[in-house]
């Protein structure tokens, strides 16, 4: 094992250090999930990694977008093991001017990678009229259109709920179709791409080791689950309505025979049930039927815990 360190700064000119960044690390084909850490007031975090070894490292902080695939090869013989990120500020994109709305920007492309205008976004509002800053928003639809070079934007009420239908799609018949409902981030700005087909982005748990004895139970709390369009799981929606963590997230233990795993009945913790004794490993891992495929693929676990049943 080698430290491996990687320093992080925004893209802001000069660049500032980015603090709280979580650097998660991957196999190289990002099946398996190595470890987690977060960066310091320095913008940096150093890893103990396996020298020779190459491992696939996501980074994530809100507000902040990263290369979705970086590959790096430990290599103690390197005149440095030391790689310097870039996160780009998300937020810096053309913010609505209202403090009460979010503004989601984007590009359309087709199949064979060229921009393509003319596509249409109806944005339906799910709710009654409600009060917005002082204003009364009486319900109706928000349209727009994909202009020059696939150029998309749209400003949207805050923890709103909206239903999304595209029209106008090209080979597509019939050429439209609806995404369910849309719930818009706390945020000036957004990614449009998140915004309609978000997927989990991080997970953040009380512990990432845990001790239980056979036939006993034990709690890890699940302190926080978001979003990459910016918003927390569970997912408060309008008429009451709630989309839970079990929808977006599956829980596995690496050797049921050891200790099982589960949700617990709120669904904040997870319920760790020793069995016999042992040492395995349980994995929080997204549901992929909970997020449209996506190229590269992005690695499905995104937490662990490690365990030992006594």
């Amino acid at each position: 094992m080698i430290p491996v360190t990687f320093a992080i700064v925004d893209d802001a000119t000069p660049a500032a250090a980015l603090e709280g960044v979580s650097v998660r690390v991957y196999t190289a084909d990002g099946t398996t999930f190595i470890t987690v850490g977060t960066t310091d007031a320095a913008g940096e975090i150093s890893l103990d990694l396996v020298d020779g070894t190459q491992y696939w490292v996501r980074f994530y902080l809100p507000g902040y977008a990263f290369p979705s695939k970086l590959l790096f090869l430990v290599d103690s013989a390197a005149v440095s093991n030391t790689w310097d990120i870039v996160g780009n500020d998300i937020v810096a994109r053309p913010p609505a001017m209202d403090p009460n709305l979010c503004r989601a920007t984007g590009q359309v492309i087709t199949p064979a990678g060229q921009p393509v205008d003319g596509i249409t976004f109806r944005f339906m509002m799910t709710e009654e009229a409600r009060v917005v800053g002082g204003r009364v928003v009486i319900p109706n639809n928000t349209i727009i259109r994909s202009q020059h070079g696939g150029f998309v934007q749209v400003d949207l009420i805050r923890n709103n709920v909206y239903e999304v239908g595209l029209e106008g799609i090209p080979g597509l018949e019939p050429n439209w179709y609806t995404i369910p409902r849309i719930l818009v981030p706390d945020l000036a700005a957004t990614s449009f791409v998140e915004l309609l087909w978000p997927h989990v982005s991080d997970v953040t748990l009380s512990g990432v080791t845990a001790t239980v004895a056979s036939g006993s139970t034990l709690d890890v709390d699940v302190t926080s689950v978001l979003l990459s369009s910016g918003v927390s799981v569970p997912l408060e929606l309008d008429c009451d309505e709630e989309i839970q963590r079990s929808y977006y997230l599956t829980v596995v233990s690496g050797d049921p025979l050891i200790v099982g795993a589960a949700w617990n009945s709120d669904e904040t913790a997870i319920t760790l049930t020793g069995v016999a004794p042992g040492v395995t490993t349980v994995t929080v891992n997204e549901n992929p039927l909970s997020r449209v495929p996506r190229q590269p693929a992005l690695p499905e676990t995104l937490a662990t815990i490690t365990v030992t049943v006594t």
